[in-house]
């Protein structure tokens, strides 16, 4: 359990320093992507386009935690979502609380207070 609410806490932190880094730029638009959506790689050079550089351990950790349906693609109004969000709304308005954690990840069923 612990190793999840670590987890839990290093994708907020990712989340939060990428919405951080987005806001410094002044909230650019992101462009379209397509209805299929685009892999890690596609948002990696989304983000660079942006002038937004972040590290690939953490570029992966975002993707994973925005690619709920874990399809292996993310859609531009998920990620926005996510930065206009924080993780902790987006548990409360969620029903699976597993969707943001690696999907090797066992969370127990207890309550998470995340501090926005």
């Amino acid at each position: 359990m612990d190793i999840s609410l670590q987890q839990l806490h290093q994708l907020e932190e990712d989340f939060e320093s990428l919405r951080n880094l987005w806001e410094k730029k002044g909230r650019p638009d992101f462009p379209a992507i397509s209805s299929d959506g685009c892999d890690e790689e596609g948002l990696g050079k989304i983000l660079r386009d942006l002038g937004i550089h972040i590290a690939k351990a953490r570029l992966h950790r975002i993707f994973v935690g925005i690619d709920a349906d874990k399809s292996g693609t993310v859609e531009t109004e998920e990620l926005i979502f996510r930065l206009e969000n924080t993780i902790a709304a987006s548990i409360s308005e969620s029903a699976d609380k597993r969707r943001f954690l690696p999907s090797n990840a066992k969370p127990a069923n207890i309550p998470v207070t995340l501090v926005n």
